[in-house]
């Protein structure tokens, strides 16, 4: 496994490696599945469309960010054979993952045969549930955007101060929280985004918070050479497209978490109607 896997990709990796079986089953239960319904357009071929349903289940299997799901396809042996990918899998952009959701979503056909599939391959050990509360296809899918989401705010934070205090460690040493040290090193950080739904809603609120508290800091500073670092700009655009500010006079601002999907998604949403007319 590559020591630059992102986020821990590896320490999963380690510990939870698919059945060596899996594969043959899901190959044995998925014969004539009608993958290219997925996308009625027929824009997205049949084969693509198979790997990234199967990613997607598999991704919420292991609760992983979209640029971890894209690295196990490409280096994962264990989802290479459940998937049925060659070893030297090229991948794709993790967007692809998103707008995938995001199409889903927005055609009540396409999801109406993802819920298919999840019936489908249930008991095969592809999607981790209990068998009396069987997840609906668009729980799912709010689910594996809920932590690509946790995740991206997370990567944004932790890199934003790595920046700060490497680039201007005096500044940063005069606003810096003493928490931080502990709760943004890069390996724990970026671990935590894979959390139960509880520890992730706390998650949620915790970041937000440190995030409006430093962005508003870096809004109204003079200091030299902030504003023109890269990890400031990502990590203002990864805050609006996550969180809605909530002003109340004299206090201060709060971040309120966008609960149905972020503000990039849920534009997205509405570009297109609910059901196709294909």
């Amino acid at each position: 496994m590559p020591e630059n896997a992102p986020g821990s990709a590896r320490a999963i990796t380690d510990t939870l490696l698919l059945d060596p079986a899996l594969g043959d089953r899901l190959a044995a239960r998925l014969v004539g599945f009608p993958f290219a319904q997925l996308d009625p357009g027929g824009v997205t071929s049949p084969s693509t469309l198979r790997v990234l349903a199967l990613a997607t289940l598999l991704q919420s299997r292991e609760r992983l960010s979209d640029p971890q799901t894209v690295h196990a396809l490409q280096f994962r042996p264990d989802w290479q054979a459940a998937l049925q990918l060659p070893p030297a899998y090229p991948g794709m952009d993790p967007g692809v993952l998103c707008e995938f959701r995001q199409h889903l979503r927005r055609h009540a056909d396409g999801c109406l045969v993802f819920q298919a599939l999840l019936n489908r391959v249930a008991g095969t050990g592809l999607v981790s549930c209990h068998p009396d509360q069987p997840l609906t296809a668009g729980e799912l899918l709010a689910e594996v955007c809920g932590v690509h989401r946790l995740a991206q705010v997370i990567e944004a934070a932790t890199q934003l101060i790595e920046a700060l205090a490497t680039s201007h460690p005096e500044w940063f040493g005069t606003v810096v929280l003493p928490h931080w040290y502990t709760r943004y090193h890069p390996g724990d950080a970026r671990q935590r985004a894979s959390a139960g739904s509880g520890e992730q809603l706390k998650l949620v609120h915790t970041i937000g918070a440190d995030l409006t508290y430093l962005l508003g800091i870096l809004a109204t500073s003079c200091q030299p050479g902030l504003a023109q670092l890269p990890e400031v700009a990502t990590a203002r655009q990864v805050w609006h497209e996550n969180f809605e500010p909530l002003e109340r006079p004299g206090l201060p601002t709060q971040a309120m978490w966008r609960t149905s999907a972020c503000a990039r998604c849920k534009q997205a949403l509405t570009e297109e109607p609910q059901n196709d007319k294909t």
